[in-house]
């Protein structure tokens, strides 16, 4: 009966969650992340309760359950395995490695330019334990930590020497021929 009763509980709890990270949402279950109610779990808790301590404990838990509620919470099981699996997955579309700036200058001509780019990392040890708590609260949401990863220099770009825009061009490529339209437009 107890079961029974939980397996109705179950049916009214959300699974479906939304992981969120900068300006992206990812649909998905929280069984594909590998967290799920546990009936079985839940029945043993509350069959445990009055049958854990000595005779005295027990009857008196016993007699002050006519007057009391307890509320207990639902059980879950956590797949580990899944969950890491599924945000290493995410992390492979997430993760960048950063730029480092660079700027060198040759003979008064600059030979080697390049903007620095910051990098970022999912956090998957911290996204797991703000899942579980989004999944412990029922809620239809959960936000998944993304690291920044500084790049080296991006900060010292004013300070390379560049002080205006020395030249800049523009180039048609119509005409050209359809294999180097389709690299430029790959580009």
């Amino acid at each position: 009966e107890i079961i029974s009763i939980l397996s109705t509980k179950k049916k009214s709890m959300n699974n479906t969650v939304v992981l969120k990270y900068e300006d992206n949402e990812i649909s998905t279950t929280y069984g594909e992340l590998g967290l799920t109610w546990s009936e079985e779990k839940t029945a043993k808790k509350i069959l445990g309760f009055g049958r854990s301590g000595g005779y005295i404990d027990n009857f008196s838990f016993f007699v002050s359950s006519f007057f009391k509620k307890y509320n207990v919470d639902m059980e879950y099981d956590l797949d580990n395995k899944k969950i890491n699996d599924y945000l290493v997955e995410l992390a492979s579309h997430i993760d960048k490695e950063p730029v480092d700036s660079q700027f060198e200058v040759k003979n008064q001509r600059v030979t080697n330019f390049v903007i620095g780019v910051n990098g970022k990392k999912l956090s998957i040890e911290n996204s797991i334990e703000k899942i579980k708590t989004s999944f412990l609260e029922n809620k239809e949401e959960s936000t998944i930590i993304v690291n920044e990863i500084k790049a080296k220099g991006v900060d010292d770009i004013d300070k390379m020497g560049i002080k205006s825009v020395i030249a800049s061009g523009e180039s048609n490529f119509a005409g050209s021929p359809a294999n180097r339209i389709h690299n430029i437009a790959t580009g």
